[in-house]
């Protein structure tokens, strides 16, 4: 490589912007195969979705469960344990950095969401949303939350 010999580009690299061959003795950036990183697929996981490039790098991580829940409004009732709170972290990833998101209940009175935790307060029904900007685009995904008060 170098003046010993020539290059052998055959290690695959990337990064959060692109991919590319390198020098499998020296580390040397192949330029002609510099690219930027693009979709090329699409693969659904549990509770969301991966944008993969070529190369196997994660473009956009979309981890937001948007399943329809239910919950009771307390824990404890009669001697019966119950389900009032519900455990919810949407995780969402561009270009391997971590994208704000928003989470809001539409009614409050019914349930309400503090530190990465759903928790029912009254009987009835409410959406929750997650809001954040993809790609420049504005996002939004929201499920119904059913909070239940236990049989008497």
């Amino acid at each position: 490589y170098g003046k010993l010999g020539n290059h052998s580009y055959t290690v695959a690299k990337n990064n959060g912007e692109n991919h590319w061959y390198a020098c499998e003795y020296c580390d040397e950036i192949n330029e002609e195969t510099l690219v930027k990183h693009s979709i090329a697929e699409w693969e659904t996981v549990e509770d969301g979705r991966i944008a993969k490039c070529r190369c196997g790098f994660e473009i956009i991580v979309e981890k937001v469960a948007t399943k329809d829940a239910e919950i009771y409004t307390m824990a404890e009732f009669n001697g019966e344990t119950y389900k009032n709170e519900l455990a919810f972290t949407p995780a969402v990833k561009e270009n391997g950095k971590d994208v704000t998101t928003t989470v809001t209940v539409e009614n409050e009175y019914i349930a309400v969401y503090e530190n990465g935790v759903i928790r029912g307060i009254k009987a009835g029904e409410t959406v929750v949303t997650v809001s954040y900007t993809l790609l420049g685009e504005n996002v939004e995904k929201s499920f119904n939350v059913t909070v239940i008060r236990p049989a008497l």
